[in-house]
């Protein structure tokens, strides 16, 4: 049915129409429902339900499979790096073993005789360096990691100082085995260029000389020795307490070498030196002076021959000897400054001016050689950068080495051996003397004894050339030879070596001296023998007393030929150590407005005797005294009493310098 809208809705309202109906007038008819869209009844809130125990037992496995899975990953990862750990320093090890069997290998090629080291031994060197490179940084590589690590690994307690300690070892065998490996190659290339082209060319080689390859290689001689400084200062930082006792033992060996050079001098001083004496930038002309000491001289002998010597590019290029009349011969003629003569020359041998014949007369040789240098450049000689003066005892040491050698002079067959090169030479001088000579032939003996010697270095083998340079510096320690250079750098490193024959106080050191020259100008000075007692007392009031006795023996023969046996007038200057006051002689000093502090004096001595005479002086305290020996003079014995050991005096013969220690009990006495 469906119900009147107006009607329902009047009644619910109060009101109707004007006409109102009673119920029974209601028309009540079927009402149709609206068209709505269906609703979905709405779900009841209803908590979800607990998983059940089949899930919970699965996600509990998951988690354990999960978790027993990475610490197997750890594991794994553990493993792996233990094992490769392990191999790192099994690695590390067998690298150490082969880094001490480098080092034990070059030890042993040390120890190979340098006179006989050959291009292939140094080339051997190189392999060992630069096989010691490979495992240094093959160690390196294994035993650092990252800086942070490193830096972290160093603050660990025990740990840390050793890996900081052996790190810095590992930098200076690094440091080491690249210089070594550089040096070496040098050297290789130095030793093969000998081999080619030796010691002596009379022309200009077309490849280089050893010298060539020291030039050309000097910026990295340079580098090398940057490197071993740059060890040197790591090697300081090292606590070798932190080290095993064989690498402790490994360094300090490091250290005893590295302290015996000076390896900035050595690069910047001693090579460029060297370079400046050999000729490295032009031919180096030396004038040599083989002196005579039968004619004994302040500063050796009178230089009856002489040579000139000369190198270029390390090489002794030429040679030719001279009679020392040649030389005065082109003086005299030439337009010079006349040079005064020394006083005692004037008073003996006077002249307007002095001879170059006589230029060597000054004790110290330095002085002699720049006067000689200075009057030879008028001669027009070819130029000169140096003097050098030997006496026959240079000659002997030659033929102790080359053996006897055999010459002809004016048809005679000589033998010329160590023993009797000095008497041989005088003898063609004799035999002149005696009539039996027509000619001065002793002059071109000596000549021909020094090209024979000459041309035997030159073609001798390197060993041989290496025992001759061994001797030639005993020789110049002992003074037998004096040497001077015009090259200021070069002249340095000859007075350090003691070399330049200096007859003068050494700065700062208490030097004594006695020089003698035989005035009367015969051929006897040899016979000579000359012997010092001193009778030191001890130190008071900084003073020391001494008393210096010298005694002169003539052991010539007054029935023998006079210019060689007869007598003598001996010239003797006596030069105190700086600071000491003459106290008086038993003889009169000579008025030599030249002499040094300790007086001049004149001893006529005939054959066959002697004389003494005593000089007693204060010296200031010190604690050595050194003891100078003349040139060509006889060695003299020396006697020293002190009161500290009056029983027992020090006895030594002066063959060289000689240092005598006053600070002891009694005097030890030691050479320069």
């Amino acid at each position: 049915m469906q119900l009147d809208q107006t009607a329902i809705s009047g009644a619910l309202n109060g009101s109707g129409s004007t006409s109102p109906r009673t119920r029974d007038q209601v028309r009540l008819r079927p009402i149709e429902p609206p068209a709505l869209k269906p609703i979905a009844p709405a779900k009841p809130a209803v908590a979800q339900p607990a998983p059940s125990n089949k899930k919970r037992k699965k996600a509990w496995t998951w988690f354990r499979v999960t978790r027993w899975l990475t610490f197997l990953l750890v594991l794994i990862a553990l493993g792996f790096g233990s094992w490769w750990g392990i191999q790192r320093a099994r690695a590390a090890l067998a690298t150490y073993h082969a880094i001490t069997a480098d080092v034990h290998a070059l030890q042993d090629l040390q120890s190979t005789n340098v006179s006989t080291f050959t291009a292939g031994d140094a080339a051997q060197v190189h392999g060992q360096f630069a096989q010691l490179q490979t495992d240094v940084d093959r160690m390196i590589a294994l035993t650092t990691f990252s800086d942070r690590i490193d830096r972290q690994i160093g603050r660990l307690p025990y740990v840390g100082p050793r890996y900081e300690a052996g790190t810095q070892t590992l930098q200076v065998v690094k440091l080491l085995a690249d210089s070594g490996a550089s040096g070496s190659a040098i050297g290789e290339q130095a030793l093969t260029a000998y081999k080619t082209n030796g010691l002596s060319d009379s022309v200009a080689p077309t490849s280089p000389t050893w010298l060539d390859v020291v030039n050309q290689n000097m910026p990295q001689i340079t580098q090398i020795t940057k490197q071993i400084n740059e060890a040197l200062v790591l090697r300081a930082q090292i606590d070798t307490r932190y080290l095993p006792l064989s690498a402790q033992t490994k360094l300090a060996r490091f250290d005893e070498l590295t302290g015996r050079y000076d390896l900035d001098k050595l690069v910047n001083t001693q090579l460029p030196a060297l370079q400046a004496a050999f000729g490295a930038d032009g031919p180096a002309r030396y004038l040599v002076l083989i002196q005579n000491p039968s004619e004994l001289r302040p500063s050796g002998g009178f230089p009856g021959t002489i040579a000139l010597v000369t190198f270029d590019r390390g090489q002794l290029r030429n040679y030719e000897f001279f009679d020392v009349y040649d030389l005065n011969e082109a003086y005299t003629n030439s337009h010079h400054d006349p040079v005064a003569q020394p006083w005692p020359l004037s008073r003996y041998a006077p002249s307007p001016e002095l001879s170059i014949l006589d230029a060597s007369w000054w004790s110290d040789f330095p002085t002699s050689a720049a006067t000689i240098m200075s009057m030879y450049q008028s001669t027009g000689w070819p130029p000169i950068r140096g003097v050098v003066a030997l006496d026959p005892a240079v000659v002997g040491s030659m033929l102790r080495i080359t053996g006897p050698i055999t010459i002809d002079v004016d048809g005679e067959t000589r033998t010329i051996t160590a023993d009797n090169v000095h008497d041989e030479i005088e003898r063609q001088r004799a035999l002149q003397r005696a009539g039996e000579k027509t000619e001065d032939v002793h002059k071109q003996v000596v000549a021909i004894i020094g090209k024979e010697i000459i041309e035997r270095m030159k073609g001798g083998d390197r060993s041989t050339t290496m025992d001759m340079a061994r001797a030639i510096e005993k020789t110049a320690d002992h003074r037998d030879l004096q040497i001077y250079s015009a090259d200021s750098d070069v002249q340095a490193i000859i007075q350090e070596r003691g070399w330049a024959g200096n007859m003068t106080p050494e700065p700062g050191v208490s030097t004594l001296s006695l020089t003698f020259a035989n005035v009367a100008f015969g051929k006897s000075s040899e016979l000579m023998h000359p012997s010092y007692d001193m009778v030191i007392g001890p130190a008071i009031n900084g003073m020391r007393d001494v008393q210096l006795r010298v005694t002169l023996d003539h052991t010539g023969s007054p029935q023998d030929d006079p210019f060689y046996q007869g007598f003598q007038r001996w010239w003797v200057d006596v030069t105190l150590p700086e600071g000491s006051q003459r106290i008086g002689s038993d003889i009169p000093e000579v008025a030599n407005p030249e002499e040094p502090n300790g007086g001049s004096y004149e001893v006529p001595l005939p054959s066959g005797t002697h004389a003494t005479f005593t000089i007693d002086y204060r010296m200031p305290d010190s604690s050595i005294l050194l003891l100078r020996r003349q040139a060509g003079l006889t060695p003299a014995k020396v006697t020293i009493d002190t009161p500290q050991c009056p029983s027992a005096p020090h006895v030594e013969t002066l063959n060289t310098d000689l240092i005598v220690s006053l600070a002891n009990v009694c005097p030890a006495v030691t050479s320069k």
